[in-house]
């Protein structure tokens, strides 16, 4: 039996340490509303706990054209362990795969209880909070091999003013989510029928995933509310816009033609203070002479969602980018020593995220990036190689170049992010969530 795990304790909703990005923007339909960079509760703990056997480190990276100072301290992942019990407690595998258990969206409005409320409200607390995961994980009864690869439900945490809250959650109408429900329900039991990115396959071996390059849109990582404009994200294709009150889908979206038919957009776009502009982007690794390049495109909308600039750069290897950072003068990708073998994913035998593996023959770099109509002499072009490598899911924040002095930074440009020693998604595993090795783990 499914279960309703959208509904959970206010309180871990709104306050979960997981939370890695949020931006406060104002809808005529709804208020204020705070949208989380990561996904609802359930999905914003997951790149911890399937990194559990990874370090992480906590870095401020200060970064010039030749120079690079790295002030990290690394630790275990608390959220992973009761850090008021030395030596922490052994893993939940129980509580670990109830959090996979697929959901089943609450398309009316529900008014939370008391039992869901711990305290008191501001009362000028007035707003939708939005979340957005994975949360179907079958099709026709058959599981999915990655959580990843799971349908986005958009969650949405609405506060009158007056105490209560109110809630609703509905999955995202992408094109192959209608597809495969509709041939569940004329009664198809034969499991996905699109190739996930992360490790699912088509059911059927090899032979059925030959040749087969289209993949669902699973609209599954991130809501952000700007411009009066709900939108759910996922980076491997085009946005899809929901309205901001009821959380029906309604497409896939090419901002106004911003965006190729084929296009894609980041999962974590930013929201300029200074300009009050949306910043994103989209990547393309493509096939060129001397091995495979990325191309990168940045894209930046004012409020009535107008393309202001625009700029494109191609970056030699493999680049895989799920987030960037903003300042005033740059963007900043973290680009880690990665390479992608396309040959079992044409073949059949891996989904696109079991083909990339680490390339110690190239060095992690951070590529600043000059936004376009920046001041030439404060935007210098830079790509500064990163000692011990490492993957980087995640920039908290970034500025400078400031000036001189030991409150400026001079003309460093600092950035926040958590490293882990590399690249962990569970891919490769026959199945990301039960094959988990807990006993392994430390306590």
């Amino acid at each position: 039996m499914r279960t309703n795990r959208g509904i959970w304790c206010l309180a871990a909703a709104l306050c979960s340490s997981t939370i890695l990005q949020a931006t406060l923007a104002f809808s005529p339909l709804s208020g204020f509303g705070l949208q989380a960079g990561r996904s609802y509760f359930r999905k914003s703990s997951t790149n911890s706990r399937l990194s559990a056997d990874a370090k992480y480190t906590l870095i401020e990276m200060r970064a010039s054209a030749a120079s690079w100072v790295d002030t990290s301290r690394t630790e275990r992942g608390p959220s992973l362990m009761n850090s008021d019990v030395e030596g922490g407690v052994p893993w939940d595998r129980n509580a670990w795969l109830e959090g996979w258990r697929s959901a089943e969206e609450v398309p009316e409005c529900q008014n939370l209880g008391p039992e869901c409320i711990e305290g008191e409200l501001p009362r000028d607390m007035v707003g939708t909070f939005y979340r957005n995961g994975p949360g179907l994980f079958e099709v026709g009864g058959v599981g999915l091999k990655h959580p990843w690869d799971g349908d986005g439900l958009v969650a949405g945490f609405s506060f009158p003013g007056d105490g209560s809250v109110l809630f609703r959650s509905r999955f995202v109408r992408t094109a192959g989510y209608l597809k495969e429900q509709r041939a569940v329900k004329a009664g198809w039991t034969g499991g996905n029928l699109y190739r996930g990115t992360f490790g699912t396959q088509k059911p059927g071996g090899w032979l059925a995933n030959f040749g087969v390059l289209e993949s669902k849109n699973v609209a599954n990582t991130a809501a952000v509310h700007y411009g009066g404009r709900l939108l759910a994200l996922w980076e491997g294709g085009l946005p899809h816009e929901l309205d901001p009150a009821g959380l029906q889908t309604v497409g896939a979206t090419r901002l106004g033609g911003t965006l190729p038919r084929d296009g894609r957009f980041t999962a974590h776009p930013r929201i300029d203070s200074n300009t009050g502009r949306l910043v994103g982007f989209a990547s393309y690794p493509e096939p060129g002479l001397g091995g495979l390049k990325t191309r990168v495109v940045f894209y930046e909308y004012g409020p009535d969602w107008a393309l202001e600039a625009k700029k494109e750069v191609t970056l030699e290897g493999f680049g895989f980018f799920h987030d960037f950072a903003v300042t005033e003068t740059h963007y900043i990708l973290y680009k880690a020593s990665l390479s992608f073998d396309p040959v079992p994913f044409l073949l059949g035998f891996k989904s696109p995220g079991e083909c990339i593996a680490e390339d110690s023959s190239r060095p992690s770099q951070l590529h600043l990036i000059p936004r376009p109509g920046a001041p030439a002499g404060a935007a210098a072009a830079a790509a500064v190689d990163v000692p011990g490598g490492g993957f980087v899911f995640h920039l908290a924040n970034a500025f400078g170049p400031g000036p001189a002095g030991p409150e400026g930074g001079g003309g460093d440009v600092v950035v926040d992010v958590v490293r882990t020693d590399r690249l962990e998604t569970g891919a490769g595993k026959e199945n990301a969530v039960l094959d988990v090795d807990f006993d392994s783990l430390p306590p």
